[in-house]
Order: structure tokens, then C-alpha cells, then sequence
């Protein structure tokens, strides 16, 4: 690559802005990151503002990372009790977390033996609840 066209390419990359998609604030790349469009930028600019919105929505990306890791990792924690857990269920229980996350409700599944409950707290925060029972029934 000549220098006129690795210049080039720095230019375009340095003319995207991070600016906040809520309040439109410019806000500092202080990582130097550099952006290949616009919605990288704006992006970015979002993460690092600190407007009422933008912090809201850093809770929700945060919500929704864990949301992920737990619902993965969710067989792990019952290992001892044998629970296998497909993918199909999987990814509707990240769905129902998702939900509950844009509708602020309240939200509860059975998967016997498995019952796990999803809500928000008083910040925002997905709240996910886990409940092994294990029950025996004797008929005679």
C-alpha cells in the first residue's frame, strides 16, 4: 500500500464522529479507537456518554450480556441433578429475558424439575431466579 493510500485510508476512518445516538453529543475517543462507519462511532459515543438515556442503555447492553453468559453456563449450575437443556430452550429463555428487559414484566417458565423466573429490579437490572425441585410422587 503506498503512503498516499494508507493516508487516505486513516482520513476516512478518522472523519466518523462518536456521538451519542441519544443526546447527539460529541463525546472523546479517548481509546483511539478507529471507527469504519458512522454507526461504530455512534456507537462508541454512546457506551462512553453519560446522558440519562445512554446510561440506561448501558444497563440493558450489560442485562443482555449476562442475561446470555447465565442462560449458557444455566446447565452447569444443576450439574449435579442432571438437567440438560437444548438449544431451542436456550434461546427461548434468553427471548422471555429479553422481553422482560423491553416490557418490564415479570415472567416465569416450568421446565420440570427447573423453574426459573425473570424481572427487573428497582435500577433496571434483570433479576433471574432458579428454583430446582424435585419432587416424588408414590401412588398406592
Amino acid at each position: 500500500m503506498t503512503k498516499e493510500k494508507i493516508r487516505e485510508v486513516r482520513v476516512s476512518k478518522m472523519k466518523y464522529q462518536p456521538e451519542c445516538k441519544f443526546c447527539h453529543r460529541l463525546t472523546m475517543n479517548v481509546d483511539n479507537q478507529e471507527f469504519n462507519s458512522q454507526e461504530e462511532a455512534s456507537e462508541y459515543g454512546t457506551l462512553n456518554c453519560n446522558c440519562e438515556e445512554a446510561k440506561a442503555n448501558q444497563v440493558k447492553l450489560k442485562s443482555i450480556k449476562k442475561l446470555n453468559e447465565y442462560i449458557d453456563n444455566l446447565e452447569n449450575s444443576f450439574q449435579d441433578n442432571n438437567i440438560e437443556l437444548s438449544e431451542e430452550i436456550k434461546t427461548m429463555l434468553k427471548k422471555i429475558g429479553m422481553h422482560v428487559l423491553e416490557q418490564d414484566c415479570i415472567i416465569s417458565y416450568n421446565f420440570p424439575p427447573l423453574k426459573i423466573s425473570f424481572s427487573l429490579n428497582k435500577n433496571g437490572n434483570l433479576v433471574i431466579s432458579t428454583v430446582f425441585t424435585e419432587s416424588k410422587k408414590t401412588q398406592l
